[in-house]
């Protein structure tokens, strides 16, 4: 026979492992269909991953006071199916206070983690599964005068720990337990406090009224008394939860639900004899909300029970909006009007398997609930209904905690407890039908002629790893065509618009024109690795060339027009690095140069004429993957996590005479966590955009090294496009998404000149000529760019550089 401690393991066992009603026969199996995945709402809100607490992190084989290794936290659990641990993790709970992360275990040890980074150690005292932990903090006033841990299990005791004494462990010889409370018969199955009252559920039926002793000032720790037993209800009593209003006098409630579908409610009032501020003693009283026909015992404590007889695992109250939370065994979560006792709300599980666990969120009047198949659902109690419903993993989520000063969710897994921040108000679309792997180039073709026609916009270009290019109407972001590729994997995209042709870059090697009337192509092949990066530039007047980089190090010009006889064709080709890869290039039109980088972590600048190296970039540590220019200002993404800004002369080439002392480095602006993947100038204000694979978009004031605005999302970003037509960022992500963000006001309130005074186009003449005679540069068409900055509204060099020697900016 087993024992009621052993049944109620295994109905838990049953409850939030096993199958049941759910669809599949495995706890990790996949479902077939997401629901609507993220709901769309007014108000946009994601969930981005933070960092993971590991129980592989805790080595402690002989309870507190053994040898501890120390580990980094590690990465979130891979999705997939996973053997079944026998100590698994449960209920979880964080104390803000003395900054750790309690978890209970199904083998008696309630694992726990410092400051959320490390793994710790286990406390190991009960001789049954940890069920549940509640964090006392220290109130003033109270006989509670120091931060304590309670945790309850199946072998019928609750435990007391002094979390000080775990946060140094060093300090104790002994496993930090400092009382051992004994009372109840059966599984304790939840704990709550009330000023120096602690109320305990259990699988006895019964709920237990503890409180600290009063007179115990001058000892350590207080000592807590059984008071009563507050009421024996007809089933297992699996959750107890009280809360609180803001309302002046208002003591709360406590609610509890059993197994056989009844709530009690429970209402504090001031003891007899006792000021009536004087919350220290009070009593507890059940309350009568509906009556029960044909009760024979004393005031009914449930004011409703389900029709279909199912009992309850949870119960929730929501003071402030007034209202009452059950979740049930039926796989339904149940409002109801706390006053009345009417029903307001039934929400169903799509997926038909029970919500494994329940968190509050009084901020923003939310409910947090998760589900066996990794789901996670936002509940808003204002709108009645779900604004989110995501699948954080493929394998059973257990229980869930919340922590309000930061808005981060704790979800626990069998092993891992994940920490989960919400991104909230963020608005940003996701382009629907896109591409079924990584983007990794976006481009937006503005349309020529936009005041004729305002629903043309031009075109969007996107490229992908499932080796399609898809054009996209701006206007609404409709796929328009999809381009197919058979031969080869794509690993670059350009548009040259002065042809109307887009060209692509391909792992063989190749360079491939579209047709985009005809569907056409041509090829081209001087390459012997993969095209890395492609973009067009005017190396003549009236002229645009195709420009490549490839992994074997060299770069190449293409004439792509057709003539007569003559076929798109290599004008040039030159060994651009040696050593490395090229990834990413540029086109300097006023000074005549090319930009390159590669993985070594140094910038080229060639001379666009002779192809000759007239000066070069030192300081990253990692590979340089995007760059950008700004007037003299060149700006560089890397591998590193910083964006670099240049002088982009750059220090000249060996061998080569300067009588300038040229300043190359200017400024390092930090921030990203992750791998820099995209940077691009908004020419209109002088701010910059970047992008990471650490999920975040920037704007930044570059002269000041601020960032004026910070988008955050949950998916690798790895390229993005400006739309000066709507002030929109697109970025492509790892994920296959196309996100679209609209960037705030102040992107388009600064005036250029609040950044770089504009000065005479003479003023800019001379500062051509001096570069041009610095640099020994004989075939450059200066007056050429000078024709150009003449047409254009140019902002100098010098004097920008002038407004950053203002901002006190050190040069390295």
């Amino acid at each position: 026979m087993q024992s009621e401690a052993e049944e109620y393991a295994a109905l838990l066992q049953t409850l939030l492992r096993q199958p049941g009603a759910g669809p599949g026969s495995d706890g990790d199996s996949d479902i077939g269909t997401d629901p609507g995945g993220d709901l769309p709402g007014p108000d946009t809100l994601e969930v981005l991953p933070q960092y993971s607490l590991n129980l592989m992190d805790i080595v402690e084989p002989g309870g507190l006071g053994g040898e501890r290794k120390r580990a980094a936290a590690r990465p979130a659990p891979a999705a997939g199916p996973r053997p079944q641990m026998k100590q698994d993790l449960g209920s979880t709970i964080l104390f803000p206070e003395v900054r750790l992360v309690f978890s209970a275990r199904a083998d008696g040890t309630t694992a726990f983690w410092d400051g959320g980074a490390s793994g710790r150690a286990l406390l190991r005292a009960h001789k049954g599964p940890v069920t549940c932990v509640l964090a006392l903090d220290q109130r003033e006033g109270s006989e509670v005068g120091q931060p304590l841990v309670m945790t309850g299990s199946a072998d019928s005791t609750i435990k007391v720990w002094d979390p000080l004494k775990v946060k140094e462990p060093g300090r104790a010889k002994d496993a930090p337990c400092i009382q051992t409370l004994a009372g109840h018969g059966g599984t304790v199955t939840s704990l709550a406090r009330v000023g120096d009252y602690v109320f305990s559920s259990s699988t006895d039926r019964k709920i237990l009224q503890w409180r600290a002793a009063v007179g115990r000032e001058a000892v350590l720790y207080p000592w807590f008394e059984l008071v009563k037993t507050l009421a024996v209800m007809d089933g297992w009593v699996n959750s107890i939860h009280f809360n609180v209003t803001h309302k002046v006098g208002d003591l709360g409630a406590l609610y509890a639900a059993d197994s056989t579908g009844a709530v009690a409610k429970f209402k504090p009032k001031v003891a007899d004899g006792q000021a009536p501020g004087d919350r220290r003693f009070m009593d507890f009283t059940p309350v009568t909300i509906t009556d029960r026909p044909g009760a024979s015992s004393p005031p009914p404590l449930q004011f409703r029970r389900l029709v279909s007889g199912r009992g309850l695992s949870h119960v929730r109250y929501l003071a402030d909006d007034g209202l009452v939370l059950t979740l049930a065994y039926d796989n339904k979560m149940r409002v109801y009007d706390e006053k009345t006792a009417q029903l307001k709300t039934v929400l169903d599980n799509p997926h038909e398997c029970l919500f494994a666990d329940v968190a509050l969120v009084p901020s923003h009047s939310q409910v947090l609930l998760i589900d066996k198949f990794g789901f996670l659902f936002v509940y808003d109690v204002g709108k009645e209904g779900l604004v989110m419903c995501h699948r954080v993993y493929t394998q059973p989520l257990l229980a869930i905690c919340y922590n309000e000063s930061l808005d981060e969710a704790g979800i626990v897994l069998r092993d891992t407890v994940q920490w989960w921040r919400f991104g909230r108000d963020v608005s940003y679309d996701v382009v629907e039908n896109g591409h079924e792997d990584p983007v990794f180039a976006i481009q937006h073709v503005p349309a020529h002629n936009p005041e004729q026609d305002d629903q043309n916009k031009g075109f969007v270009f996107s490229c992908s790893l499932d080796n399609t290019v898809r054009v996209w109407d701006p206007y609404d972001m409709k796929c328009l065509r999809v381009l197919h590729e058979d031969r080869s994997e794509l690993s670059a995209m350009c548009y040259c618009e002065s042809k109307g042709m887009l060209v692509t870059g391909h792992d063989s090697g190749h360079v491939r024109l579209w047709n985009l009337d005809t569907g056409s192509t041509i090829n081209m092949k001087h390459h012997t690795n993969t095209v890395s990066c492609i973009i067009t530039a005017r190396l003549k007047k009236g002229e645009d060339f195709v420009i490549s980089g490839g992994f074997d190090g060299r770069v190449g010009i293409w004439d792509v027009r057709k003539r007569h006889s003559m076929r798109p064709h290599l004008v040039s080709m030159f060994e651009a690095h040696s050593q490395s890869e090229v990834l990413c290039l540029i086109h300097d039109r006023y000074k005549g140069t090319l930009i390159t980088s590669g993985n070594e972590g140094v910038i080229k600048v060639w001379s666009a004429v002779t192809f000759e190296l007239v000066g070069q970039h030192s300081g990253h540590t990692e590979a340089v993957v995007t760059l950008a220019l700004d007037a003299n200002f060149l700006f560089s993404g890397s591998d590193d996590c910083t964006i670099r800004v240049w002088d982009s002369l750059g220090k000249p080439a060996p061998n080569t005479y300067n009588k300038r002392n040229i300043r190359t480095h200017i400024k390092t602006l930090e921030g990203h966590t992750r791998p820099v993947t995209g940077v691009h100038m908004l020419d209109e204000t002088g701010h910059l955009l970047s992008i990471s694979l650490d999920g975040t978009l920037r704007v930044w004031d570059y002269t000041k090294g601020a960032i004026l605005k910070m988008f955050e999302h949950s998916e690798e970003m790895r390229c993005l496009a400006y739309r000066f037509d709507s002030n929109e960022v697109l970025v492509g992500t790892t994920d296959n998404n196309i996100l679209v963000y609209p960037l705030p006001d102040i992107t388009r309130q600064s005036e250029r000149s609040s950044i770089a005074p504009s000065v005479s186009v003479e003023d800019c003449e001379h500062e051509l000529e001096e570069v041009s005679n610095d640099l020994q540069l004989e075939g450059l068409a200066v007056n050429d760019q000078l024709e150009g900055i003449t047409n254009t509204n140019v902002r100098s060099s010098s004097a920008s550089r002038s407004v950053l020697s203002h901002q006190s900016v050190e040069i390295h």
